[in-house]
C-alpha cells in the first residue's frame, strides 16, 4: 500500500538532504511515515536527518524506536551512539556556561542512562534533586537507576516520594504507580503490585503495561485463567504494537472451528518463550487440517523434532523461518495467545503434559548425537568421570543483562566437584576463554552449536543442565533433561513465586537468589546439592548417561 509513493518520498528526502535542505527532507519522511508507520525504517531516515538539524532528543527518540523493534541494525546503532555522544557535548558544554541549570543537568543525566553509564546517571539527577527536591523527571529516572542498580529499597522510596507528588495529575500518577509496583513486584510483593497496576491501569486506561504488568503477577500466582484475557493487552504497548505480525488473515482466538483449515502460528517475542509455547501446537494440530509455525532460523531445524499429543512427529505441521514467505492461511494466532485461544482446560499447561508428566516434547537429531564425543575422543568411562554437565551462565539473544547473567568467575567453586562441565554459550569471550581453560572446562567448536539443534546433541550427551534464564535452559528442560535454572531473586513470571520446581517442565529444578544481587548463595547452594548425595544414585533425579 503506497509503496511507490514511499519510495519517492523517502529518495526525495535523500536527495534534499545532500543539499542540506533539512527542513523540506524531514517533511517528505512526515508524509512518508504518516502513509505507512509500518515502514519502521523511516524512522531510522528521520532520526539521521533530525540530528544532522541537531536535535539530538527527537534523533534518538526515532533510533530507540527503531531498535526496539530490530535491535542488530549496526547502522542505526552508530547513528544512534553518535547522536547521544554529540547531545551529551552540548550538554556538557552549556554547563560550563551555566553550571546551576538543573534542566540540562537532567538532560545529560538521561543521555548518560541511555549510555548504560548508570552511577554517573545517578550522580546527575541527584545533583537536581539537591537543588530541586520535587523534580518530576529527576525523581523518575533516579527511581529507574535505582531499579537497574537492584536497590529496590531505595527504588521504593523514590516511587513512593513521587506518588506523592503527583496526587493531582492523573497521568503522572498513574506512571508512579506503575513504577512503585514494578519495584514491589520486583521485591516479592505480588499482590500489593497487582492492586497498584490495577489502580494504575484504571487512573489511565491508555497505560496497556499496566495490564500486560497485572497479568504477568497473576501468571505469578498461579492464576492462568486470569491472566490470559490481561495478557492480550500487550499488543497495545509501544513494545510489541509494531512486532505483530501482519496477515490477511483474521487471528483465531478459539471461536470459530479449525475443521479443513489451515492456521498460522508465529513467533512473537524470546526464544525461550517460542521453546516454552511451541507445546501447544500439538494441541492446535488435532484441530486444524494444517499448521504452519514461523520461528527464527535458528529454531527451525530443533523443532522439527515437535512431537504430538501421541508422542510421535506431526504430518500436518510445516516449519519456516522469518526469511521464508508466507504460505496461504486461514487463520493466524501468535504462540503466546494460544492458552486463551485454547480455553480454560489449556490455560496453564496441556493437559497431557500435566496429567502424564510427558518428560519432553523436543528431542535432538540422531545423527547429531555424537558431536559431543567426536569432538574429543574420551578416554575416560562415563562411571569414572561422575556427571557431565553443561554451564550457562549469560544469555546471548539479547545485550547482557547484569542481573539476570552471571560472571563466569562466581561459578568456579562447581567446578572442584568430581565431574566434566563442558560450556553451552555459544560465544565466548577472550577472557572466559582463558578462565574456561584454567579451569579445564571444555569449550566447544563455535559449529557444535551454530544453532540449537546442534546445541540439543551437545545437551542429550549431558547429565545435567546448569543455566541461568536463558533459551538454552528452556531447551534442555523441552527435552526432559535435568536442569537447573540459577534465578535472580525476583525471576521471571513463568517461575512463578517460591517454587523450586516448575509446572511448565517436569525436570526443572530452581535455585533463588534469597537477597538481590547474591549469586555466591545460589551457587553455594547447587555446590551443596550436587556434593550431598552420591554418583549411583545421582543428583535428585539425575541419572547419568554412559555415553562415552
Amino acid at each position: 500500500m503506497h509503496t511507490e509513493k514511499i519510495i519517492a518520498l523517502v529518495n526525495a528526502s535523500i536527495a534534499l538532504g545532500q543539499q542540506h535542505r533539512h527542513t523540506e527532507a524531514l517533511a517528505c519522511l512526515d508524509q512518508a511515515i504518516a502513509l505507512n508507520r509500518d515502514f519502521f525504517l523511516l524512522f531510522a531516515n528521520k532520526g539521521s536527518v533530525l540530528a544532522a538539524m541537531g536535535r539530538h532528543t527527537e534523533a534518538l527518540a526515532c533510533f530507540d524506536y527503531v531498535l526496539n523493534l530490530k535491535p542488530d541494525i549496526v547502522q542505526v546503532v552508530q547513528a544512534r551512539k553518535w547522536s547521544i555522544d554529540a547531545a551529551l557535548a552540548g550538554c556538557d558544554q552549556a554547563l560550563v556556561v551555566n553550571p546551576e541549570n538543573t534542566s540540562i543537568r537532567y538532560q545529560r543525566g538521561v543521555l548518560l542512562h541511555k549510555l548504560e553509564r548508570v552511577d554517573e546517571a545517578l550522580a546527575c539527577q541527584d545533583a537536581v534533586l539537591e537543588a530541586e527536591p520535587h523534580h518530576i523527571g529527576a525523581l523518575t529516572e533516579r527511581g529507574t537507576l535505582l531499579f537497574t542498580l537492584n536497590r529496590m529499597d531505595a527504588a521504593l522510596a523514590c516511587y513512593t516520594q513521587l506518588l506523592a507528588l503527583s496526587q493531582t495529575t492523573p497521568a503522572a500518577f498513574a506512571v508512579a504507580l506503575f513504577n512503585l509496583a514494578n519495584a514491589e513486584q520486583k521485591t516479592g510483593q505480588i499482590v500489593l503490585a497487582l492492586e497498584h497496576y490495577r489502580q494504575a491501569a484504571e487512573s489511565v486506561p491508555t497505560l496497556l503495561e499496566a495490564k500486560v504488568e497485572q497479568a504477568h503477577c497473576q501468571l505469578r500466582l498461579g492464576n492462568f485463567v486470569q491472566a490470559w484475557p490481561l495478557y492480550e493487552s500487550r499488543w497495545g504497548t509501544p513494545q510489541l504494537s509494531a512486532k505483530y505480525l501482519l496477515t490477511p488473515a483474521p487471528q483465531w482466538r478459539g471461536d470459530g472451528s479449525l475443521v479443513a483449515k489451515t492456521i498460522l502460528l508465529w513467533d512473537e517475542q524470546g526464544l525461550g518463550d517460542t521453546i516454552q509455547f511451541v507445546r501447544y501446537v500439538a494441541v492446535v494440530a488435532q484441530l486444524a487440517q494444517y499448521v504452519i509455525l514461523r520461528v527464527p532460523e535458528s529454531l527451525c531445524t530443533v523443532l522439527q523434532t515437535l512431537v504430538g499429543l501421541d508422542g510421535v512427529a506431526m504430518t500436518n505441521l510445516c516449519i519456516i523461518s522469518h526469511q521464508q514467505v508466507l504460505p496461504a492461511h486461514d487463520m493466524q494466532c501468535p504462540l503466546m495467545s494460544l492458552p486463551l485461544a485454547l480455553g480454560a482446560a489449556f490455560q496453564c499447561i496441556p493437559a497431557h503434559l500435566d496429567s502424564l508428566k510427558m518428560a519432553s516434547y523436543l528431542h535432538a537429531d540422531e545423527y547429531r548425537a555424537t558431536s559431543l564425543n567426536a569432538t574429543e575422543p574420551r578416554t575416560i568411562q562415563a562411571s569414572q568421570r561422575g556427571l557431565r554437565i553443561g554451564l550457562v551462565w549469560s544469555g546471548q539473544q539479547h545485550p547482557h543483562n547484569p542481573t539476570r547473567d552471571i560472571p563466569l568467575e562466581l561459578l568456579i567453586p562447581l567446578t572442584r566437584l568430581k565431574g566434566e562441565f563442558v560450556s553451552l554459550q555459544k560465544n565466548v569471550s577472550e577472557q572466559e576463554l582463558i578462565l574456561l581453560n584454567s579451569l579445564h572446562i571444555r569449550c566447544l567448536p563455535v559449529d557444535a552449536m551454530a544453532d540449537f539443534a546442534a546445541t540439543a546433541a551437545v545437551i542429550t550427551q549431558l547429565d545435567l543442565v546448569i543455566s541461568v534464564d536463558t533459551a538454552v535452559a528452556h531447551l534442555a528442560a523441552a527435552m526432559g533433561k535435568p536442569t537447573w535454572i540459577l534465578l535472580r531473586c525476583s525471576g521471571e513470571w513463568r517461575w512463578m513465586q517460591d517454587r523450586t520446581d516448575s509446572v511448565w517442565y517436569p525436570s526443572v529444578r530452581l535455585f533463588r537468589q534469597s537477597v538481590h544481587g547474591d549469586w555466591d548463595g545460589v551457587v553455594a547452594s547447587v555446590y551443596e546439592e550436587i556434593a550431598s548425595v552420591s554418583e549411583v544414585t545421582g543428583v535428585a533425579g539425575v541419572t547419568k548417561s554412559h555415553s562415552s
